[in-house]
C-alpha cells in the first residue's frame, strides 16, 4: 500500500513539475517576443531621437560656426579700418594734387600727419601670434537613467575674447571726423538736417522708396528713387546741389558697388540700372532681368541678393545678373527690403512683419516676430557694428536690434521730429531716413 501511494504521490509531482516547467518555457518565449517587439520599438524611438538630436546640434554648430566668425572679423575691425581710412586718405591725396589747391592742402595735411603715425605705429609693433581656434563636442557623462533620452553632447566654442592684439591704433572715429567716442547702445540721435526732396520738375509729392549715400571727403551724396515721379535724384548732403535723373519706369531700391557705381531696380520693366552718380548722374548700361526685382544689396563677394516681390523669393544674383541660387518664400515669407550685415542677410517680410538673418545659402540664424512692438515695417539698415535698425512706419520709430536679433530700443521716434518713416541708410556714424512726405532727415550720434 505505501508502494502504490509513494509511485503516484512521484508520478503527481513529476507531472505537477513537468507542467510548471512548461509554463514557465512558454511565458520566457512570449516574453521574449515582447522583449523583441519593444526593443525594436525602442529601436525606432531611438532612432527619431537621435535624428533630432543631431539635427539639433547641427544647427546649434552652424550658428556656433557664423558667431565664432563673426567676432573673429569684429577682432580686427580696427585694423579693417585702418586700412579703409588710409584708402580714404589717399583718394583725398589724389585729388588734392589734381586740384593743386596750396589752400585746401594746408587746411588737409593734419589728417595725413595723423594717418602716417597710426601706421607707422602699427608697422613698428610685433605681429601676435594667434592660435588655432576650434569648436569642439563636449561628450555626455554616463549616468544611470530610468528614463529614455538621446544626448550625443554640447558644442564648446572657442574663446576669442582671450586673444589680444596688440597694436595699437588710435582711431576712435575717423580721420575726417572728430575724436569722439560713441556708443550706439544708449548715446540719442539727434536730428540734424532735413531735406525736402520735391523739385520744381515733380508733378507729385516724392514717394522716396530707398536712399543710399556716396561717402566724399568734404561732402556726401545722398541718393534717393523717387517712385511716383520716376526718377532718381542725388543731392549733397550740403545741399548745395540737385540732380535728377528720369527713369523708363518707376524706381524701386538701390545700392552700391564696389566702384561706387548705383545700381537701380525697376521691377515693373524688369531692368536694372547701372548708374554713375558724380557731378551729375550717367547711365553706365541696363540689364534685363527674368523676373522684376524689388529690394536690392550687395553681397561682400559682389554678387547680389534681391527680392522678387510679396510671394516670391530672395535670389542670389552673379555680376551678369544670373540667379545662381534661391531662398525659397517658406524660408522667408513674403520678403520685402533687405540689407547685408558681415556675410548674412537681414530680410523683412512685407505684411508680416517678420525679421529674418539668413545666410547667403540659406540658412536662418535667427528669426524675430515682435508683434507688439512691430506695426509696419519697412526699410532696414545695418551700421558697421552690425547693430540693426528697421523703419516701423506706423509708430514713427526707428527700430534698433542688435547683431543676434535682440530688440534694443526705439532709437528715433516722433518725438526727435520723426513721421512715417519709409527707408533709411547708415553713413559716417549718421542715419539717413526718408518719410513719406518726401523728407530726407538726417540724424547724429549725440552722448547722453
Amino acid at each position: 500500500m505505501i508502494k502504490k501511494f509513494s509511485h503516484f504521490i512521484e508520478y503527481q509531482m513529476t507531472s505537477d513539475i513537468e507542467r510548471l516547467q512548461r509554463s514557465v518555457d512558454v511565458s520566457a518565449t512570449q516574453t521574449a517576443a515582447q522583449m523583441q517587439r519593444q526593443g525594436d520599438k525602442l529601436i525606432a524611438e531611438f532612432t527619431t531621437a537621435v535624428r533630432t538630436e543631431l539635427e539639433k546640434r547641427t544647427s546649434e554648430l552652424e550658428k556656433c560656426r557664423q558667431s565664432v566668425n563673426n567676432e573673429i572679423v569684429e577682432l580686427f575691425s580696427d585694423v579693417n579700418r585702418l586700412i579703409e581710412e588710409s584708402k580714404e586718405c589717399m583718394k583725398l591725396g589724389e585729388n588734392l594734387l589734381r586740384s593743386a589747391s596750396l589752400s585746401d592742402m594746408k587746411r588737409l595735411v593734419s589728417k595725413f600727419s595723423k594717418i602716417q603715425k597710426i601706421t607707422t605705429d602699427y608697422l613698428a609693433t610685433p605681429r601676435p601670434e594667434f592660435p588655432d581656434l576650434a569648436i569642439t563636442l563636449v561628450e555626455p557623462e554616463n549616468t544611470v537613467s530610468r528614463t529614455f533620452s538621446a544626448e550625443i553632447g554640447r558644442i564648446s566654442r572657442p574663446d576669442i575674447k582671450s586673444i589680444k592684439i596688440t597694436h595699437k591704433i588710435y582711431l576712435q572715429t575717423s580721420i575726417f571726423e572728430p575724436d569722439v567716442e560713441i556708443n550706439r547702445k544708449s548715446d540719442r540721435l539727434k536730428h540734424e538736417q532735413t531735406i525736402n526732396a520735391k523739385l520744381q520738375s515733380d508733378t507729385e509729392c516724392p514717394d522716396l522708396y530707398s536712399i543710399l549715400v556716396l561717402e566724399g571727403q568734404n561732402s556726401n551724396t545722398i541718393v534717393v528713387t523717387d517712385w511716383v515721379n520716376k526718377c532718381v535724384k542725388s543731392f549733397s548732403s550740403q545741399h548745395k546741389t540737385v540732380q535728377s535723373h528720369v527713369t523708363t519706369g518707376r524706381p524701386c531700391c538701390l545700392a552700391k558697388t564696389r566702384d561706387h557705381q548705383v545700381l537701380v531696380t525697376l521691377p515693373r520693366e524688369r531692368k536694372l540700372l547701372y548708374l554713375n552718380v558724380q557731378d551729375d548722374i550717367h547711365l553706365i548700361k541696363t540689364v534685363t532681368t527674368k523676373k522684376g526685382y524689388h529690394s536690392i544689396t550687395v553681397l561682400p563677394d559682389d554678387n547680389m541678393a534681391v527680392t522678387a516681390g510679396l510671394s516670391g523669393c530672395v535670389d542670389i544674383l552673379n555680376q551678369r545678373c544670373y540667379v545662381i541660387r534661391s531662398i525659397p518664400n517658406k524660408v522667408i515669407p513674403n520678403p520685402g527690403s533687405l540689407t547685408v550685415k558681415g556675410d548674412s542677410l537681414i530680410v523683412v517680410s512685407d505684411t508680416t512683419n517678420i525679421l529674418t538673418c539668413v545666410s547667403s545659402s540659406g540658412q536662418v540664424m535667427w528669426v524675430l516676430c515682435d508683434s507688439a512692438r512691430f506695426h509696419r515695417l519697412y526699410g532696414v539698415a545695418c551700421d558697421t557694428e552690425q547693430s540693426v535698425y528697421v523703419c516701423d512706419n506706423d509708430r514713427d520709430a526707428i527700430v534698433q536690434l542688435s547683431r543676434d536679433g535682440d530688440v534694443i530700443r526705439d532709437v528715433i521716434t516722433q518725438k526727435d521730429g520723426l513721421k512715417q518713416p519709409v527707408s533709411l541708410c547708415f553713413a559716417q556714424d549718421k542715419l539717413y531716413v526718408t518719410q513719406q512726405n518726401g523728407e530726407i532727415k538726417i540724424f547724429g550720434w549725440s552722448q547722453t
